[in-house]
C-alpha cells in the first residue's frame, strides 16, 4: 500500500507538527537556535554592509543574506534555498574577515 496522507478512524488527533504526502518535511528551531542564527545573520550582514566589496557583489551577497534571514524566520524554512543563498554569500565574499566562519556556524546551527 502506497499511503499518501492521514487516515483517522474514531478517536482524535493531535500534533504540532504533521508532513505528508511525497516529499514533505518539517524543520523545527527552537527558540535559542533561531535566536543564534539570527545573531550570526546580523554579524554577517553587518560585515558585508562594512566591506570592501564593490556596490553590485555587496548590494548581491546583502540580498541574499536577508534572504536566509527570512528562511529562518518562516515558519517551513526552505533549506535548500538558504543552502543556495550561503553558497552565493561565500562565493561572492570570501576574503572578507569572518564570512567563512559565519558561514559555518549558520550551516551547523541550521542543520544545512
Amino acid at each position: 500500500m502506497n499511503n499518501k496522507g492521514i487516515v483517522i478512524s474514531g478517536g482524535t488527533f493531535n500534533a504540532t507538527n504533521v508532513a505528508v504526502g511525497d516529499g514533505a518535511s518539517i524543520t523545527c528551531y527552537d527558540a535559542q537556535k533561531q535566536d543564534a542564527l539570527l545573531e550570526k545573520l546580523e554579524a554577517l550582514l553587518s560585515s558585508i554592509q562594512n566591506s570592501n566589496l564593490p556596490a553590485p557583489v555587496r548590494t548581491e551577497a546583502m540580498a541574499q543574506a536577508e534572504t536566509v534571514k527570512a528562511q529562518v524566520k518562516a515558519a517551513t524554512p526552505d533549506k535548500s534555498l538558504m543552502t543556495k543563498s550561503l553558497a552565493l554569500i561565500e562565493k561572492a565574499a570570501p576574503a572578507i574577515a569572518g564570512v567563512v566562519s559565519a558561514l559555518t556556524a549558520i550551516n551547523t546551527l541550521a542543520g544545512l
